[in-house]
């Protein structure tokens, strides 16, 4: 565990340093005012996720992993997200999909969210999910954000665990 929390801490890092230094270097600073969430929005999340237990489902195991995702607002308030994430390299395991609804608050540059979804994990055990749960994003300007989420996944064969989510939100 204590290897898997350097190498996420250790990437997080170099995702954010990268991106504050090279050409998204504004895209950090926060701007008051304007109205910063809109409807046919696309974005990009870069995250670190943390489960209650692995995909092997020892359930005494906590795991922690990175993922990315990509978000279309189809309105201001209702969209679908499509996220993996991995917690040991064996890339693809698994892949989420999930309507989303959100409550923009502007004058905070908050949104509210709640998501419903489903996935396929494909490997360990194969099974279907399903997943509920809400979160929120916090826009520093109209380009990038940050949030953090909770939600239960529920898998076919095993056991449930909740599932926590805090990253980047890049908006193109």
């Amino acid at each position: 565990m204590d290897n898997k929390l350097t190498v996420l801490a250790s990437s997080m890092l170099l995702i954010a340093s990268t991106a504050i230094g090279g050409p998204m270097q504004n895209s950090f600073e926060y701007t008051e005012g304007g109205r910063k969430f809109d409807a046919k929005e696309f974005s990009l999340d870069l995250f670190g996720v943390g489960a209650t237990r692995n995909r092997e489902n020892f359930a005494d195991d906590d795991t922690i992993g990175l993922g990315a995702g990509v978000n279309y607002y189809f309105t201001r308030y209702f969209g679908a997200s499509a996220e993996t994430y991995i917690d040991d390299w064996d890339l693809p395991n698994h892949i989420d999909f999930s309507a989303l609804a959100r409550y923009p608050i502007e004058k905070w540059s908050l949104a509210p969210y709640a998501l419903i979804g489903f996935g396929r994990q494909f490997h360990d055990e194969p099974q279907w999910t399903g997943q509920v749960g809400g979160g929120a994003e916090f826009r520093l300007n109209r380009m990038t954000g940050v949030f953090i989420d909770i939600r239960g996944v529920f898998p076919e064969d095993s056991p449930n665990l909740a599932l926590w989510r805090f990253g980047v939100r890049l908006r193109f």
